[in-house]
């Protein structure tokens, strides 16, 4: 929870100390530029947060599906934006999400869903402390490539 409640400090201290054409372009041919990863961050805070309610208020052991994130980041064009807009969207869906894992009895957290492509199942446990680690590698991730991108 400490790790979720502090990401989005984090990335605006990121992005506030890069200059805007950094976060607009790649480190490398085959990498997300610092705009993608923030879209990406931004809409997997939404599908998380759907994951997590399906799991609760569904069926038992409810399907969850997968995602093709290259495909997420590629169709919606995140450097149509800028960094403090998909900052804010991210902050936004995050705020929602926290008050919803904060205001979870633990009783719950062993209910699980079935995650299809990855052919596993997920408790609430485990879901909120994937979408902790998922936070530190996007950040460690971002500290790289803008100190690739940096001159």
């Amino acid at each position: 929870m400490q790790v979720m409640a502090e990401t989005a400090t984090i990335l605006e201290a990121l992005i506030a100390a890069a200059p805007a054409v950094d976060l607009a372009r790649a480190p490398k041919p085959d990498a997300w530029s610092p705009l993608e990863a923030l879209g990406h961050l931004a809409d997997m805070e939404w599908v998380f947060g759907f994951r997590a309610r399906t799991i609760l208020c569904d069926q038992p052991r409810p399907t969850l599906a997968g995602i093709d994130q290259d495909r997420w980041v590629t169709l919606q064009q995140p450097a149509k934006h800028e960094a403090q807009v998909w900052l804010a969207r991210f902050r936004a869906a995050r705020e929602v999400n926290l008050a919803f894992w904060q205001g979870l009895p633990d009783a719950v957290l062993a209910r699980a869903g079935w995650h299809a492509d990855a052919a596993v199942e997920i408790p609430l446990s485990l879901l909120r402390r994937i979408i902790a680690g998922h936070d530190l590698l996007h950040i460690d991730l971002l500290r790289r490539d803008l100190d690739l991108l940096a001159p």
